[in-house]
């Protein structure tokens, strides 16, 4: 749940801030930057800690949150492009 947060999250304040109007290519690249980052923190837990795992259960949760972020602002990207555009 917490990857779906910030996906959405980040994806809605990138989209509101930028000048281009193209809500697609920023849900994609907040999406992959997302997974990169979850993949990275799963590696440096297995390298880094002694107390910790890398798990690649947890990554698919990570993938789960993200894709469940995508398709919920797949939902509501007329709405956010009807307010985007009122401002």
């Amino acid at each position: 749940m917490g990857y779906a947060i910030l996906v959405f999250l980040w994806s809605v304040t990138v989209y509101f801030n930028s000048k281009k109007n193209i809500f697609i290519m920023v849900v994609l690249k907040t999406a992959f930057f997302a997974l990169v980052y979850g993949i990275i923190i799963e590696v440096l837990q297995e390298q880094l800690t002694s107390n910790r795992d890398g798990d690649i259960m947890d990554g698919f949760a990570n993938l789960l949150g993200i894709l469940f972020a995508v398709i919920l602002l797949y939902f509501i990207q007329p709405k956010l492009i009807k307010l985007k555009n009122r401002n």
